[in-house]
């Protein structure tokens, strides 16, 4: 009988688990279903804006949801709206900083390789 209490209280603290300390609104299904169709980009884009809203109105926006945020938005050419979220990301996450005076400077540029696929950096080269 006290065996079954024991783990009948043990059950009952588990389940007490504290909820997640960051909003991350749907991102791990939204990025899986990107990543299966990357035809649905405009949907996952979406699914980011909504993320990053949720988090900024209880003022606990994951880390990193701004930044790719804006790297989908720069994707689809809104480089004004990219350079947004890079400082959003940059303001709530002063450690990203490097990576996001990056993201600026590229979304700056006017080149035309905005847009267009990344390519890993060993892509198309024979093996030594």
């Amino acid at each position: 009988m006290i065996r079954f209490s024991l783990i009948g209280a043990i059950l009952l603290f588990a389940s007490c688990a504290k909820p997640s300390h960051y909003e991350w609104g749907g991102y791990e299904e939204s990025l899986y279903k990107y990543y299966k169709d990357p035809g649905a980009a405009d949907a996952y884009t979406e699914q980011l804006a909504q993320a990053a809203r949720q988090g900024d109105a209880t003022g606990r926006t994951a880390p990193g949801i701004h930044a790719e945020y804006g790297y989908m938005l720069m994707t689809a050419g809104r480089r004004a709206d990219a350079l947004a979220e890079f400082e959003a990301e940059k303001r709530l996450w002063p450690e990203s900083t490097v990576l996001m005076d990056r993201m600026i400077g590229l979304a700056n540029r006017k080149s035309p390789d905005v847009g267009t696929t990344v390519q890993p950096a060993m892509a198309g080269k024979p093996d030594s």
